[in-house]
Parts: C-alpha cells; sequence; structure tokens
C-alpha cells in the first residue's frame, strides 16, 4: 500500500514537471512597450515614480506570464525613454522608439502638451498611448486610451465640496500651458452655473520659482479658496511663498501629488487635493501595491493617484491583450471597452464609448505632507470628457 502512494506521488510530480516543462518550453512572443515619461526637467519630480509604477507592473506581468490559447506565452519588454519634460522631445523618442525599437504601444506622459505631442506621431504611425494622469478632457484620439480623471471627476467634485458653506469665491493660479488654462476655463463656467465667482486668475511657466506678485494679488482679492493648476517643481515655490506670506485661503490643488506633499511637509499643511487614489485607502489591492513599490524602490516612499493609474493602465494592457491575442493598437482598443478591473483605487471600468475610465474620486486635507480624505464619491464617476452637455 506504501508503495502504491510512492508511486502516485513520483508519477503526479513528473506529470507537474513535464506541464511546467511544455510551458517554459512554449514559443514566447517578445512585445516591445515604450515607456517615456521625464526623468530630467521640471516635471521629472512627478514622472519619475510613474515610470517605476510602470516597470514594476511590467515585471510582475513577466513573472506571473501572460499565456494565450494558442499555446503561445507573450513577454513584455519595456524600451524606456525620457522626454525631458519638453513636448519636442517626447514627440521625438516617441518616433525613434516606433522607427527604430518597433515600439507600437507606449506608456507615458504627464503634461497635456506633451501628450498632444506625442499622439501626432502615433496616430500617423498607427501607434497606441496609455494616458495615466488627470487632464481636461476634450479630446478623443484613435491613438489614446485615457486611464486619468477628467473635469467631472475631479474639478467639479472639488468645487461641489468648496461649495459646502457658500458660494465660493476663487483665485485660480497655475502653469502657462493648456491643462490649467482649459481647466480654469470650466471652472469659470461651472462656478457662473451653480454659484460663486472667480476674482482672479494668474499663470507663471513651468519651472517659475517667483509667485511673490501672484500672492500678493490673492492677498488682496478677498477670496476664500486658491484653485491650484501649478505642475511639476514650481510646486515647492509657490507653497513657500504662500506660507511665508501667512495667506489664510486654502489651496485645492489638482496636479500636486501625495508623494510631492511629503517632501513640501508642513508647507500644505491645512490645504487640500483631490485625486482618485490616497495611499491610505484600505484594499488587499492597494496593499499588495503599496508593499510591492515599498520593496523595489524604498520602503519609506509614498505613492499617489497618478502612479497608481499607471500600474493599473499597464494591468489593463494586459487584460485587453488576453482578450484579443495580439499587440495590434486597434484590436487593444476594442478589447478595453467596457474592461473591468480592480486596482489600487478600486474598481474602474473604461467606458466603451470613449476609452475614458470611470473612477472613485476623493479630496484629502493634507497634514504633516500627508493626506487625509475627508470625502469620498464611494462608486466610480462616469467620465465626460466633452462638458458642454454636462453643464
Amino acid at each position: 500500500m506504501r508503495l502504491s502512494r510512492i508511486l502516485v506521488v513520483l508519477c503526479l510530480s513528473i506529470l507537474c514537471l513535464s506541464a511546467w516543462s511544455r510551458s517554459q518550453d512554449a514559443p514566447q512572443d517578445v512585445i516591445k512597450v515604450g515607456v517615456l515619461f521625464s526623468n530630467t526637467g521640471t516635471m521629472a519630480e512627478n514622472e519619475k515614480p510613474l515610470q517605476e509604477a510602470t516597470l514594476l507592473a511590467i515585471d510582475e506581468i513577466n513573472e506571473s506570464g501572460i499565456g494565450l490559447a494558442s499555446e503561445r506565452r507573450l513577454r513584455l519588454e519595456a524600451v524606456v525613454a525620457d522626454g525631458e519634460s519638453s513636448p519636442a522631445e517626447f514627440a521625438e523618442k516617441a518616433a525613434e522608439l516606433m522607427d527604430h525599437h518597433g515600439v507600437r504601444v507606449f506608456f507615458g506622459c504627464w503634461t497635456s502638451d506633451s501628450r498632444q505631442a506625442v499622439l501626432k506621431v502615433l496616430e500617423a504611425r498607427g501607434g497606441l498611448l496609455y494616458y495615466p494622469v488627470q487632464f481636461e478632457g476634450l479630446e478623443q484620439s484613435p491613438a489614446a486610451i485615457y486611464s486619468g480623471l477628467t473635469a467631472n471627476q475631479q474639478l467639479f467634485p472639488a468645487l461641489r465640496y468648496l461649495s459646502s458653506e457658500g458660494p465660493p469665491k476663487v483665485f485660480l493660479v497655475g502653469s502657462d500651458y493648456l491643462y490649467p488654462r482649459a481647466t480654469n476655463k470650466l471652472c469659470r463656467q461651472y462656478l457662473a452655473q451653480h454659484g460663486g465667482q472667480v476674482v482672479g486668475e494668474r499663470y507663471r511657466r513651468r519651472g517659475a520659482n517667483d509667485f511673490a506678485d501672484i500672492i500678493g494679488e490673492i492677498q488682496k482679492s478677498g477670496c476664500n479658496v486658491v484653485l491650484n493648476t501649478i505642475n511639476g517643481s514650481s510646486q515647492r515655490a509657490f507653497f513657500q511663498q504662500y506660507q511665508q506670506a501667512a495667506g489664510k485661503a486654502p489651496v485645492m490643488s489638482m496636479s500636486l501629488s501625495e508623494s510631492q506633499a511629503v517632501g513640501l511637509g508642513s508647507l500644505t499643511d491645512g490645504h487640500y487635493s483631490c485625486a482618485g487614489y490616497y495611499m491610505s485607502l484600505r484594499s488587499p489591492q492597494n496593499a499588495r501595491f503599496c508593499a510591492a513599490f515599498r520593496k523595489r524602490f524604498g520602503s519609506e516612499r509614498v505613492v499617489d493617484d497618478a502612479c497608481a493609474t499607471a500600474y493599473s493602465q499597464v494591468r489593463a494592457f494586459a487584460q485587453a491583450l488576453l482578450r484579443c491575442g495580439r499587440a495590434e493598437p486597434a484590436a487593444l482598443r476594442q478589447a478595453t471597452r467596457a474592461l473591468i478591473l480592480d486596482t489600487p483605487a478600486g474598481l474602474v471600468r473604461y467606458d466603451p464609448k470613449n476609452l475614458y475610465c470611470w473612477r472613485a474620486i476623493r479630496i484629502a486635507r493634507f497634514q504633516a505632507g500627508r493626506a487625509k480624505v475627508v470625502w469620498s464619491s464611494e462608486l466610480p464617476l462616469r467620465p465626460e470628457p466633452f462638458l458642454g452637455a454636462s453643464f
């Protein structure tokens, strides 16, 4: 009897080893994917964590394996390039990766002008960009899948929250490019229809460090809230000078990442941000993501909304790849329609009509650089990228 059990165990072991061997020997297709973020320049502080999260997801997918019904196995190969915080450089690197490295699928970009520069290249050459950052919407490119937040998911909930104690008087301050200007235009339209007013609007070029005159205008404006669409390294200069001037109106930030806020420490005390994800969210998916990120990149690292989204959209790509069986942009877009994922930020769904993402939204208040969620939509909000009919 004992001998027969031993034989059974040996047979099962041989079968398992044989199956494992066949899986390892299965034909492997390498799919090159572009990872295109800024490692240098004024946007590097924001974009480097997105690159890290993207590479983490790619490695995890390769470790777990992508096996197709045909018994083919797929392996992702990341081709990394530095956009250098310059739209022109982003476009040049995208063209180089497509023309010389055979890349057709990209994960990347932060600013809207870098995204638009890359999309022009991809549209002309038949590529696909997965874009992870909140933005103004107002576009639907055949070369893009939009994983970030639109204005109705981020700006409008923030304005509703700020209106809870009466119509807000808002001072708008931002970096001088498309996203802040478009967002502030939508802010004006929203307040005109829902109560409140804009009492000032000023911009600085990205990378600027002098906000003294703008802060002086904020102090004189009588505003009771500052809506901040500054991006990149200028955040530190703005908050530092605002604190030195004893600015009293709370700042609601659209692009201040949680990881950036930790570096600013007490400069952000009492101020707010609005995002789809904060590191304090409790779920098994978020716990696994945070643990994996910290294990690889540092035990004290803080992750934020765009970082978590960059990670999740690689997983969305892998799921679409399983559905359609090939890394062909049109097929991936079709396979992504109505795709539902359980992510570190909760359940997300790619809208079948526009390939924007259904996302839950949270508002957090900062203390000592850490974010405490004070309001949540609980359920994912439908993206409305073209807002003409949604007011």
